[in-house]
This record gives structure tokens, C-alpha cells and sequence, in this order.
């Protein structure tokens, strides 16, 4: 749910802006809070004009889990697990 929400931000943001969010104010400027999650409460992107990456590591019963979030502006978003 937190990298789908991310996705959908980044979306809105490069259709309206030509790139994709970067950097600590991520969370800010896409209005995704990561807090009240459960397993995944915090995360980071890095992006450009052509694609983005979000991360996420798991804590909890999670612990030892990450989630990787890859986007292009083609509109195609993969997302890749370790540690499962």
C-alpha cells in the first residue's frame, strides 16, 4: 500500500511538473505518511525527469524485509522484494 501510494503521487506530480520527486521532502511534497503503517513506516526517493526509485525496509514482523519501487515516465512501475 506505501509504494502504491507513492506511485500514485509520483504520477500526479511528473504530469504536472515534468519530473519525478527526489530527495528528503519526498514525503512532504507527495503527502504520503508512512508513519501510521504497520510494517513499513519510513522510506526514500531518488528520481529525475526519467523515472524514480522508492524504498522501504520492513520493521516488526517485518524486519529484514525490503521493498524497491521503480518508476519510469512511460508510466511502467516494477517493484522488487529481498529478503523474504
Amino acid at each position: 500500500a506505501l509504494l502504491g501510494a507513492i506511485n500514485t503521487s509520483q504520477k500526479v506530480y511528473f504530469a504536472e511538473w515534468n519530473m519525478f520527486v527526489s530527495g528528503a521532502s519526498a514525503s512532504t511534497i507527495l503527502d504520503v505518511d508512512a508513519r501510521p503503517n504497520k510494517y513499513f513506516t519510513t522510506f526514500t526517493v531518488s528520481g529525475d525527469g526519467n523515472g524514480f526509485t522508492a524504498s522501504t525496509t520492513g520493521a516488526n514482523g517485518a524486519s529484514g524485509i525490503a521493498l524497491t519501487l521503480t518508476g519510469s515516465s512511460t508510466g511502467q512501475a516494477t517493484i522488487t522484494e529481498s529478503g523474504l
